[in-house]
């Protein structure tokens, strides 16, 4: 439990929908992709 609260956190302090995040990260992991996490994704937007 402490591991999604963690992601969550993790995505509203980099203003990302943890809603929106956890899908792509498991169509990501599904597809053999690289997972980014939070803050490497609100980096690469800029």
């Amino acid at each position: 439990m402490a591991i999604l609260f963690s992601i969550v956190r993790s995505c509203m302090m980099n203003k990302i929908n943890p809603r929106n995040y956890f899908p792509w990260i498991v169509n990501q992991i599904h597809a053999g992709k690289e997972v980014l996490t939070p803050m490497s994704i609100q980096n690469s937007l800029g």
